[in-house]
């Protein structure tokens, strides 16, 4: 995909496509946390500075695309942490979150950043949004993040976004790091094989 960076201040896009990037269609399956006020129910906690979550989407049509950050959903519950968000690479913007500390309850409170950030041009393919944070000892979590879009001549907000953006899973794929059933049954070949000559090599030294 091809990936053009506008550095311009942004100025609000007057179009009602929003594209919404749920944070449990990310990679951190392991940290989402069943939050009841979440648009889907669940959040994503970052509790490491080097925690990320990426989210992939794909720009269905359009050229000369434009891509900014409407909102971010977001809870915390302790002193702020400064989220950063990015587009293949090219930043979108950042924010610093709400500070405050209630018992853990505020994790259940769900709040919204609103527009913030410079935007980005795309064209036709594939994208991964990365938010990355600066924590502190208790982390942050995420709720959605919601882009919007705004095209030339192709883009029509009136079915948008379905036929102009969607979220996609990795494109990479789940199974890049799995084994197949045929590696699987012969390392469990192998392993036994070693285990076998171990215990004849241990019977031998007790016989002899």
């Amino acid at each position: 995909s091809c990936l053009l960076v506008l550095f311009h201040v942004f100025a609000p896009i007057n179009t009602t496509c929003i594209l919404e990037l749920e944070a449990e269609d990310g990679d951190l399956d392991s940290q989402q946390m069943h939050r009841s006020a979440a648009s889907g129910g669940l959040t994503v906690r970052l509790t490491e500075t080097d925690d990320t979550l990426n989210v992939y989407f794909e720009i269905l049509k359009g050229s000369d695309c434009l891509v900014v950050i409407n909102n971010v959903a977001y809870s915390n519950d302790d002193e702020a942490d400064f989220v950063y968000l990015s587009v293949d690479g090219s930043s979108l913007g950042s924010f610093t979150t709400f500070a405050t500390s209630n018992n853990g309850q505020n994790w259940n409170e769900i709040r919204n950043t609103g527009p913030f950030g410079t935007s980005i041009g795309v064209t036709v393919g594939t994208y991964v949004l990365t938010v990355i944070a600066v924590l502190d000892s208790y982390g942050v979590e995420i709720d959605k993040v919601e882009l919007a879009l705004q095209c030339g001549e192709n883009f029509t907000p009136e079915n948008c976004p379905e036929t102009v953006a969607k979220v996609v899973p990795d494109p990479a794929g789940d199974d890049a790091d799995k084994l197949s059933t045929g590696e699987i049954v012969g390392i469990a070949f192998s392993v036994v094989g070693v285990v076998g000559f171990l215990i004849s090599m241990l019977i031998a030294y007790i016989c002899n």
